[in-house]
């Protein structure tokens, strides 16, 4: 899959946070920090999920 590349990249660049771990699932990848969903890997792109901080409005 093309995604599996992404995977492995992106799996490599966060490996600094150590409680990075990433499952299979809807036909992509989902990330999670300490457990919780924070970023999907799908259709060969890299999607994360943003705090309610980060929105301007």
């Amino acid at each position: 899959m093309a995604d599996d590349g992404l995977i492995d990249w992106t799996r490599d660049a966060l490996a600094p946070l150590r409680a990075l771990t990433h499952r299979r699932m809807l036909g992509g990848w989902t990330l999670y920090l300490d457990g919780a969903v924070f970023a999907i890997v799908a259709g060969g792109e890299l999607w994360c999920k943003s705090h309610a901080i980060a929105d301007p409005d």
